[in-house]
């Protein structure tokens, strides 16, 4: 009897790129030339776990059931979903432009995260919140923010220029990225507003010899908001103080 005839090696029939240069490529040629430069760092920064988790991986290598252990390792948080979206969106692309054959994450199941929602200060805890804030450097901000509901990027970008007749002119916002201010157009349309400012407030601000009114970043304010949430025992933020604004006017 003749010995069996050795089997032969399957070969490797995967030429597809791997996930990090498409993921990269995606970006680049369909992300960035549409997104504000604030949007492009939230995305890559969203997408910087699946970009780890699979690195050295080609596209084609990766199976509903990769994604599927990957995500559910993660825990669950806006982040988590906004990675999930921009991942389908690279699979989805892959797919319809014939890089993949198939696409793994049509069958990956991800329950949305459910974010606690941020509720409006009662006319209590803002008077509590005023009166803490009172030797804030950001104490005009501050007021300035539950008097007018604006986001706090238009506000941040408010220049002398803006103030009109007792009025702001909404027509920028303002993002800092690596250490650099760039202003950019607000989020919609319907962002370009004049809002009109109690009488005291647009007095203060009218004294404003900086290049914009509130000269402070981000960071500092969002720290400040910290610091002032952990001694009155509630959250406050500027996404609250914009809550607020709205639910006073309501309750008016």
């Amino acid at each position: 009897n003749s010995a069996p005839a050795p089997k032969r090696k399957k070969r490797n029939t995967d030429t597809t790129p791997l996930f990090e240069h498409y993921a990269a490529q995606w970006v680049e040629q369909y992300k960035k030339p549409n997104l504000k430069p604030k949007s492009l760092e939230s995305l890559s920064f969203a997408l910087r776990k699946a970009v780890e988790a699979f690195k050295g991986r080609t596209i084609g290598s990766i199976t509903t059931d990769d994604l599927q252990c990957f995500f559910v390792g993660l825990p669950p948080s806006r982040s988590r979903d906004l990675c999930a979206v921009y991942v389908g969106q690279i699979f989805k692309k892959a797919f319809v432009t014939g890089v993949i054959k198939k696409n793994p994450f049509e069958q990956v199941e991800i329950k949305k995260h459910a974010p606690q929602k941020r509720s409006a200060l009662t006319v209590d805890e803002q008077a509590n919140f005023l009166a803490a804030a009172k030797s804030s450097v950001h104490f005009l901000l501050f007021r300035f923010l539950l008097s007018t509901g604006l986001r706090i990027g238009e506000a941040l970008a408010l220049s002398p220029a803006d103030l009109n007749g007792g009025k702001v002119s909404v027509n920028k916002d303002i993002v800092f990225i690596g250490g650099k201010e760039i202003i950019q157009p607000p989020k919609s349309k319907a962002a370009f507003r004049l809002v009109p400012v109690p009488e005291d407030l647009y007095a203060e601000m009218q004294k404003a010899t900086t290049t914009r009114i509130f000269p402070q970043t981000y960071n500092t304010v969002r720290l400040a908001f910290k610091r002032l949430s952990a001694s009155l025992g509630f959250n406050v933020s500027a996404h609250i103080l914009r809550h607020t604004y709205a639910t006073r006017l309501e309750e008016a």
